[in-house]
């Protein structure tokens, strides 16, 4: 990624129907916007639903409500504009307003592939408390706009979240935004989590640990320092090197202790659910894109995902030219680059609780009226979508973006049910 500062660990080598509120004249620190409601999202449930733990009403789930398109608007001063256009992960003040509210936040920009510049469509995050401490938006701290460069449905990434989070698996909540820049139209984004403690509170008692993101480097590496930290509760990096020291372990000895080290079954749901949403830009068939959460208390690792607007098998940057359904990361043998996703596959007890995982998915997937929900959301989309003047693909690529992962979801289930009768991997 341009521009990103790696932390090297220990010695180791983001219309029509919309109102926006440019000029919003109260200022909520507190950051609950006047909402508290908690919203029903269906299926594609917001949180975990089996924990047992208690929760307070959450009011960020009004910001990640899925039947609706936000108006955001952030003024940006030009001299701050030319910063991003300059050095554009650095973060500059900005005005955020939404739902009659404005918020003094920080905003920088964000992505590799689909990266674009501050003049363009570029994806945005959000940071409520860089200038003022401890602020929320709508109960949030840190959120992103996605610019979909690479997503012409504009559906991924809330959908294939929503997969992982119904196996129990930690996973943003998405919903949507059109923006406003300066009084200029920047269009529809998806309008997304950040990985951190507010997200992992929601499926841990207990969410104090380190959180790292994966920077283009795998487990077999000697070593860790290519990961970087995002959290670092513990003060140190040793349960990290522990994990790492584990990948490195032969064969015949490195199950046994992974056990002891992982969230055993939020592993196996992860890899299954990166399988059958056909995740391939994600860890087990691409290692990238996913971070790693170390809970302290229990001494047990999980994986998050991200980055996902290339689920459902959707290979836009190599296809560009061709809107053909299911044309990448097809054969769920090819999710083995992982290291533990690899070792599984070969392994004669880890395989076949991946494998009832895989059923698992493909029973989700089965009992999810994915139809009416694709329908739904391309209907909300749609206005958007047509007068969004920065977008990338346009009403027809969406169209038929959204119909192809109608028609994968048609038949994953059987096909993945098929993989395993056939005697899986």
């Amino acid at each position: 990624m341009p521009g990103m500062v790696v932390t090297s660990l220990l010695a180791l080598a983001c219309s029509p129907g919309v109102t926006l509120d440019d000029g919003a004249a109260q200022v909520d620190t507190a950051g609950t916007g006047g909402g508290g409601r908690l919203l029903d999202s269906g299926v594609l449930d917001t949180g975990p639903s089996d924990t047992g733990l208690e929760r307070l009403p959450d009011v960020s789930a009004e910001l990640f409500d899925d039947t609706v398109v936000h108006g955001i608007s952030l003024a940006v001063a030009s001299s701050d504009m030319t910063s991003l256009s300059r050095d554009p992960y650095s973060y500059v003040p900005a005005e955020l307003s939404l739902n009659g509210v404005t918020w003094a936040v920080g905003v920088r920009l964000k992505g590799s592939s689909s990266y674009q510049s501050v003049w363009d469509k570029p994806n945005w995050k959000v940071d409520a408390d860089r200038y003022v401490a401890d602020q929320r938006v709508h109960g949030v701290k840190k959120f992103n706009l996605h610019n979909n460069a690479w997503d012409a449905s504009h559906l991924a990434e809330a959908l294939s979240y929503g997969f992982f989070r119904q196996a129990d698996s930690p996973a943003p909540r998405v919903g949507w935004a059109n923006v406003i820049v300066n009084g200029d139209n920047y269009g529809l984004y998806t309008l997304v989590e950040a990985p951190g403690d507010a997200l992992v509170e929601r499926w841990v008692d207990d969410a104090t640990g380190n959180l790292y993101e994966a920077n283009n480097c795998d487990f077999d590496v000697a070593g860790c320092g290519c990961f970087e930290t995002e959290e670092n509760d513990e003060g140190d990096h040793t349960a990290l090197q522990a994990l790492c020291d584990v990948a490195r372990m032969p064969v015949d000895t490195w199950e046994d202790a992974a056990r002891k080290v992982l969230d055993w079954d939020r592993f196996m749901a992860f890899v299954a659910t990166e399988i059958g949403t056909q995740h391939w830009d994600g860890y087990s068939y691409d290692d990238s894109n996913y971070r790693v959460f170390h809970q302290a208390s229990t001494d047990r690792w999980f994986w998050i995902p991200w980055s996902t607007d290339l689920a459902f098998g959707w290979a836009g940057p190599r296809t560009y030219d061709d809107p053909s359904c299911d044309t990448y990361g097809t054969d769920p043998r090819s999710y083995d680059m992982g290291v533990f996703a690899r070792r599984c596959q070969d392994s004669e007890t880890c395989e076949p609780e991946l494998l009832d995982a895989l059923q698992a998915v493909a029973d989700r997937m089965e009992a999810m009226d994915h139809g009416a929900w694709i329908t739904a959301r391309m209907d909300l989309l749609r206005p958007y979508v047509q007068s969004d003047p920065r977008d990338t693909w346009g009403e027809a690529w969406f169209d038929s973006q959204g119909a192809c992962i109608q028609d994968l979801l048609d038949r994953q289930p059987g096909e993945l049910r098929d993989f395993v009768a056939a005697g899986g991997f």
